[in-house]
């Protein structure tokens, strides 16, 4: 799936059994395309759903709802997972405070020990 609205770039989200992965940038204009992957998920899967953030270059307050959205319509024997968050998914997840409820991090050696 992919989607581009003039002006800005492309968001494509790949599906991988339960997991999807989404590349490009995460905004009001592209957000819909992973609305659309996940709740095909929550309808059509059972388990977690895993989300690979590796390739987001963009993360905005859109984003941050739709990540939200998609938790809320799990139920309680689910959950939304991110993997491989990129540095600007880990930032804002971090701002907002939904860190600890959206990313797997088993350890800390993905965290930088020097500024």
């Amino acid at each position: 799936m992919e989607c581009s609205v003039a002006g800005s770039a492309p968001l494509a989200v790949h599906r991988e059994g339960q997991a999807l992965r989404v590349v490009g940038e995460l905004d009001l204009a592209t957000c819909q395309v992973l609305n659309t992957a996940v709740d095909s998920l929550v309808a059509n899967g059972a388990g977690d759903i895993v989300i690979d953030c590796s390739g987001v270059t963009f993360f905005g307050a859109a984003g941050v709802d739709a990540l939200v959205q998609a938790q809320n319509k799990l139920d309680g024997s689910r959950r939304l997972v991110i993997r491989k968050p990129s540095p600007i998914v880990r930032r804002v997840l971090g701002i907002v405070h939904l860190s600890e409820l959206f990313i797997d991090a088993p350890d800390d050696a993905h965290h930088s020990t020097g500024d």
